[in-house]
């Protein structure tokens, strides 16, 4: 079969015509083909190998120009997805507890813990999914800091709350913000299909406990030299390959759950 090239519109007599001169300048602009240099009656055969190898060497020339082009487009893409990555991370961040990811983050990710818990027994996984725990933080009387102190206080009574949690918690947990003064982590617990490893030791009540523990641990906002206290109410809820629940129902029971001892705290 002919090869194609973009001068395939070309009448072959016209090429049949061009002496060596031609050819090779057909050659060089990269509009010539070797049946064109086969056919040419008008080159002695001496004529034709010539051309045939200063063509394969303007072949290889421009198959090492495509390769480099390519291996530039290839970096340039992935540059784009890192910084699509990037951007598509900062558009998840709450805007003001950049340690917090937003609410649309939440129910995707949360729905994603469920699957994975739910179809953990359709196949071996190393790690797998055991548990996933759900703990839901308020703060207690946030308005009144605000009222007393002015929103600035209580903003930055988040970001400590957020900062405290994020260096509490695991790298593999998962820290968000619904809104106002609450916030939701997640923890999966894994446990490898060897049974060995990763958590398998960890009991998810002590894990969630100890969290708690360390978040309730002198926590405070500096006011002008004035230390004002943040409490927190919690409610916690652990998952499992048994829990029938979406990600709405399961944070509205966390959710509940703080609430109940919110009134406990307050009664």
């Amino acid at each position: 079969m002919p090869e194609k090239t973009p001068n395939s519109g070309r009448k072959a007599p016209e090429v049949q015509q061009l002496n060596f001169k031609g050819m090779r300048d057909l050659i060089m602009a990269g509009k010539c083909t070797r049946d064109e240099i086969r056919t040419n009656a008008s080159l002695t055969l001496e004529e034709q190998v010539s051309l045939g190898d200063l063509l394969a060497e303007r072949l290889e020339w421009e198959q090492a120009r495509l390769k480099e082009e390519n291996a530039e487009l290839q970096k340039e893409v992935h540059s784009n997805k890192e910084e699509i990555s990037h951007l598509r991370e900062m558009v998840g961040r709450d805007a003001l507890v950049t340690d917090a990811l937003n609410r649309e983050y939440m129910t995707d990710i949360l729905e994603s813990v469920i699957r994975e818990l739910k179809h953990q027994g359709e196949k071996r996984r190393s790690p797998k999914l055991k548990a996933a725990v759900l703990v839901y933080i308020d703060i207690n009387k946030f308005k009144e800091i605000n009222d007393r102190y002015g929103h600035s206080v209580g903003d930055q009574a988040l970001i400590i709350l957020g900062r405290r949690i994020a260096e509490t918690i695991r790298p593999r947990d998962h820290l968000f913000r619904p809104g106002g003064d609450e916030f939701l982590i997640v923890l999966p617990v894994y446990e490898p299909a060897n049974g060995e490893g990763v958590d398998e030791a960890v009991d998810p009540k002590a894990l969630y406990e100890n969290i708690i523990r360390n978040l309730r641990s002198n926590l405070f906002v500096d006011v002008e030299g004035e230390r004002i206290s943040i409490s927190l109410s919690t409610g916690v809820d652990v998952l499992d390959s048994t829990s029938p629940l979406t990600a709405e129902e399961v944070i509205k029971k966390a959710e509940q759950k703080m609430y109940k001892e919110k009134r406990g705290e307050t009664q």
